[in-house]
């Protein structure tokens, strides 16, 4: 059966996407059934020594084929945590494991995206770069309920006919007694100092709450890092690409005509997606990506002016792709989207 997109994700997609969106968050679903499964059994295993779970011989051969899919670097961080022995280590050793395992299957899917966004970009209420970076990450979220289980299942799996609680979703996640053990937030999994004798005490019930919605928010943050990079990155090139030739010497006089003009706001908000506009979409996408990381609300002005520009004139025509703007122009706003001094 396939995926069903959340109510609030399917409402805002053109319904012509719905399908292709779905398939890919079946894609995305898969991808974390499998990285929850693996490393929920072996983090069991590891903070339960005692019971020696059958289920972990079984999915060795899945663990060295997350590791494979988290890559190297990820590989050398696990076994460095397993390497210290602890509990809090080995929560830490598959909790970022199961991050890492996730990135590659989000970073398909940004891509993905990027291509249907741009394929259909008038359809869409914002500029295609964007577009697949926010929904991507809209994805990415409903997840993070399955990391509160994750959490709650590695350390202490519960009873569904006797601790269950349906009121809410925490309580479905918390039952009626649960209550978070230390080592969650002991390093190297978080600040506290390691104290093997007080690893398994219990917080309260509200502290608990407040680190499973921590841990699920990491989660997240985790593959938004790399979304946000790769979002960046097509932003460049796409401010970098040129204005396409204009071909037939008997429309000179119209392409003169269309150069001397300036554009209205009217007029750029509905060429936005064409390729002349490229340098548009590129400050827009500009614009939010300050305003998602720095919760402040820049404008063109600003751009201009830290450009070091006394008037907009030079920004406009640079950005319209004007025959008039100069290599300086370019270079210095160029520099701006790739440095992006306002988030600094």
């Amino acid at each position: 059966m396939m995926y069903r997109l959340s109510e609030e994700i399917r409402t805002a997609l053109p319904a012509g996407l719905v399908p292709a969106v779905e398939a890919l968050s079946q894609t995305l679903d898969d991808a974390h059934f499998k990285c929850g499964k693996i490393t929920e059994v072996f983090c069991y295993a590891l903070l339960h020594p005692g019971e020696n779970p059958t289920d972990t011989e079984q999915y060795k051969l899945a663990l060295d084929q997350l590791k494979v899919i988290a890559g190297p670097a990820a590989t050398e961080a696990y076994h460095r945590s397993i390497r210290m022995g602890t509990a809090p280590a080995f929560f830490h050793a598959m909790e970022q494991l199961y991050i890492a395992g996730m990135i590659p299957q989000a970073v398909r899917v940004f891509h993905d995206l990027l291509a249907i966004g741009k394929a259909n970009a008038e359809q869409l209420s914002k500029p295609y770069i964007q577009w697949a970076h926010d929904l991507t990450m809209k994805l990415i979220e409903t997840y993070e309920i399955q990391v509160k289980l994750w959490i709650r299942a590695v350390c202490d799996p519960p009873d569904y006919s006797s601790d269950m609680d349906w009121s809410e979703p925490d309580e479905v996640i918390m039952g009626r007694t649960w209550c978070a053990p230390m080592l969650l937030v002991m390093k190297p999994s978080r600040y506290m100092p390691f104290d093997a004798a007080r690893q398994w005490e219990r917080v309260d019930r509200e502290t608990s709450k407040k680190w499973l919605k921590s841990f699920a928010e990491m989660f997240t943050i985790g593959i938004k890092i790399h979304i946000d990079r790769l979002a960046g990155e097509k932003t460049l090139e796409l401010a970098k690409q040129p204005k396409p030739a204009q071909n037939g010497a008997g429309n000179d006089g119209l392409r003169q005509e269309a150069v001397a003009r300036p554009l209205g706001a009217a007029a750029r908000a509905d060429n936005r997606h064409m390729p002349d506009n490229a340098r548009c979409e590129a400050v827009d996408a500009y614009i939010e990506e300050v305003y998602r990381q720095t919760g402040k609300r820049i404008t063109r002005t600003d751009i201009w002016k830290s450009a070091r520009y006394k008037s907009r004139t030079e920004f406009e025509r640079w950005q319209r792709c004007d025959a008039r703007a100069t290599s300086a122009a370019h270079e210095r706003f160029t520099r701006i989207l790739a440095e992006k001094p306002h988030l600094k």
